[in-house]
């Protein structure tokens, strides 16, 4: 995945109007990885963090190594504290630039087929992990 830490919205809930104007919200499914991991708080951590990538031009393999140790961590956390969310959501903060320039990135590692090949090999190696 390319792209920053998702909003961390890992539950389906909808509101619900009551006769004396008021709101009942109610949660009715929680999102899971088939591996137990739960998007709600944490979000989603790419392969490839595009907040962390000053300049397009100098995107190389260390740009799309992923963390393996962080992303087993990340994933690990049933019911995360409030610093540890706060901690996991810096390694790749939210992106505050406009997603135009993550189609960039994606463009060009799909552009450039020797750092598209090790940004697979990555993402692959980490899959086996988990």
């Amino acid at each position: 995945m390319v792209g920053t830490t998702s909003y961390g919205k890992g539950t389906v809930q909808t509101v619900v109007r009551l006769s004396n104007e008021g709101e009942l919200i109610l949660t009715w499914s929680r999102l899971q990885a088939p591996s137990g991991y739960t998007w709600n708080e944490l979000g989603v951590l790419p392969n490839i963090c595009t907040s962390k990538v000053a300049d397009v031009g100098q995107l190389g393999p260390t740009s799309v190594d992923s963390s393996q140790g962080t992303l087993m961590r990340w994933h690990a956390l049933r019911n995360p504290t409030h610093q540890e969310v706060t901690d996991l959501r810096k390694i790749c903060p939210p992106g505050e630039t406009s997603p135009e320039r993550d189609v960039e990135i994606a463009g060009r590692l799909l552009r450039d087929r020797g750092l598209y090949a090790h940004a697979v090999q990555a993402a692959t190696q980490q899959a086996a992990r988990q």
